[in-house]
C-alpha cells in the first residue's frame, strides 16, 4: 500500500509538472475554456487519489479545487467583474499550492518562468484581488443605491457620479445595456473610467435611441494599480 501510495505522488507530479508547463506555454491566450480543461484532463483522475505524502494530498486538493473554481468562474457571464473575481481565486489556490510543492519538495526548481509567474507572483496576485474585491464592493453598493433612488425616462445620454472610497486608481469599463418597458435591449453601450483613489468620477453613457425606459449594467477592469 504505501507503495502504491508513493508511486500516486510520483504520478501526480509528473502529471502536475506536464500541465503546469502546458499552461505556462499558453499564458496570455485568451480561451479559458481550453486551458481549464486541458488541466483537468491532466489531472481529474487526482481527484480522489490516496497520496502518500501529506503536502502532496494537500497541494493536490487544493489545485485542482483551484481549477474547479475558475470553471465555475466561465459560467460568470452576465457580469464580467465576477468572473474576474472568482478567477483569480481560482488562480490563488493554484499558486498556493505550487508554493507549498516548491518549497517542501523543490517542485520545479531551477525552471525561471515557473518561479517568475508562480512563486514571485502569488504577492502581486493576492494584492491584485485585495483591491478588486474593495473597488468591487464599493461600486455595487453606490450604484445599487442610485438604481434604487432613480426613475429611468429615456434620453440620449444619462451620467451618475461615484466616489472611489478605495486607496486604489483603477481602469473599469461600464457596459449599459438599454432596455424598452417589456425589457428587451434596445443597444448596448460602452464607457471607460479612470479614477484616482478617494476621488469622485462620472460615468456617463451616450446612447442613439431615446426610447429606453431602463437599463441593466455590467462592469469590468482593465487595470488595477496596486
Amino acid at each position: 500500500e504505501t507503495s502504491s501510495r508513493m508511486k500516486t505522488d510520483a504520478d501526480f507530479l509528473s502529471s502536475l509538472e506536464d500541465s503546469v508547463s502546458n499552461r505556462l506555454l499558453s499564458s496570455g491566450e485568451e480561451d479559458y475554456s481550453s486551458i481549464v480543461n486541458a488541466e483537468l484532463a491532466r489531472l481529474n483522475d487526482f481527484r480522489n487519489a490516496s497520496f502518500y505524502d501529506e503536502t502532496v494530498s494537500e497541494a493536490a486538493a487544493k489545485y485542482i479545487g483551484g481549477i474547479d473554481k475558475q470553471k465555475e468562474a466561465l459560467g460568470k457571464t452576465e457580469v464580467y467583474s465576477e468572473f474576474q473575481l472568482l478567477w483569480d481565486e481560482g488562480a490563488i489556490m493554484r499558486y498556493e499550492a505550487l508554493g507549498a510543492l516548491n518549497e517542501a519538495l523543490g517542485f520545479m526548481d531551477g525552471n525561471a518562468d515557473f518561479e517568475a509567474s508562480y512563486i514571485l507572483g502569488l504577492d502581486d496576485l493576492n494584492r491584485r484581488h485585495e483591491a478588486m474585491l474593495a473597488i468591487e464592493a464599493d461600486i455595487v453598493a453606490q450604484t445599487q443605491e442610485y438604481i434604487e433612488a432613480s426613475s429611468p425616462d429615456g434620453g440620449y445620454s444619462f451620467s451618475f457620479t461615484l466616489m472611489n472610497n478605495t486607496d486604489y486608481a483603477f481602469e473599469s469599463v461600464f457596459e449599459f445595456d438599454m432596455l424598452r418597458e417589456d425589457g428587451t435591449i434596445i443597444e448596448s453601450v460602452q464607457t471607460m473610467v479612470s479614477p484616482q483613489p478617494h476621488s469622485p468620477y462620472t460615468v456617463t453613457a451616450y446612447v442613439s435611441d431615446n426610447s429606453w425606459v431602463n437599463f441593466n449594467y455590467n462592469n469590468w477592469y482593465n487595470n488595477i494599480y496596486v
